[in-house]
């Protein structure tokens, strides 16, 4: 328990840091506020919309390769078709006894290529949507917590008010911890709040969108996996459609 909490102060203290410097430069409590949620947004920004690039790019991908669009049978025609025409021995050798492995091979070699190569240009706009998606959900987030909140505005406990249901507003799509606002409570321009935020996103959303195909290989989610979960998760053997075939025609 007590490394626990330890690991949970460790993890604050650039987050406490930040908030003391903010505070001795004079800022006021929703200059700090709107600091301390861009913060915390910022990572979860960055996941959310390379993970949803991912997912994008797989349906895409399966929604236009031949190889991809029916059964299992279907796709290991197209893995025997490309073996044949690359007429790699060892590859054949490695499809016999391991079908599996050479499937995927086959999915990451054609989504490389998709992405990478073909149709990079297209892949970077899927991208760049999400972003603008992204974007679009969290000022949409911010504008309707602050006018939900104008009328109790002087009131005790808005800061909270507001926090719950932009908090609320994200919670579908974005991993956002509710931040106390114990020490913001002297918040009475929720309008303002909502500019600082603006203020501090814009930068996260301009890195968002120079961000390039490749940084999203760090994440979690890839669309080479994911097509690889949905078509190769049924039992593999040895005996794959390859002996299948020798024994039917012997």
């Amino acid at each position: 328990m007590n490394n626990n909490a330890l690991t949970y102060v460790e993890s604050k203290k650039t987050q406490y840091y930040n908030v003391f410097r903010s505070f001795c430069k004079g800022n006021s409590s929703a200059v700090v506020l709107g600091e301390l949620i861009c913060e915390k947004l910022k990572s979860s920004i960055v996941e959310a919309v390379c993970n949803e690039t991912a997912i994008d790019l797989a349906g895409k991908i399966r929604g236009i390769f031949p190889a991809f669009k029916e059964n299992r049978l279907n796709l290991e025609k197209h893995v025997l078709k490309g073996l044949a025409e690359k007429e790699v021995f060892s590859d054949f050798i490695t499809y016999i006894l391991n079908p599996r492995k050479q499937v995927e091979t086959f999915i990451r070699e054609k989504v490389h290529k998709y992405i990478f190569t073909e149709n990079k240009d297209e892949a970077q706009k899927v991208l760049k949507k999400n972003v603008e998606d992204i974007n679009k959900l969290v000022s949409q987030a911010l504008f309707t917590a602050t006018e939900k909140v104008k009328k109790m505005e002087g009131k005790k406990g808005v800061a909270d008010k507001w926090m719950e249901e932009f908090s609320s507003l994200l919670e579908k799509e974005l991993t956002f911890d509710t931040i106390c606002c114990e020490n913001f409570s002297d918040i009475n321009n929720f309008d303002f709040l909502k500019e600082e935020t603006e203020k501090g996103l814009k930068p996260i959303i301009e890195e968002m969108n120079s961000l390039s195909l490749h940084e999203m290989e760090e994440f979690r989610m890839q669309p080479d996996q994911i097509l690889i979960d949905q078509l190769c998760h049924c039992c593999w053997g040895k005996v794959s459609f390859l002996c299948s075939c020798l024994y039917q025609h012997n």
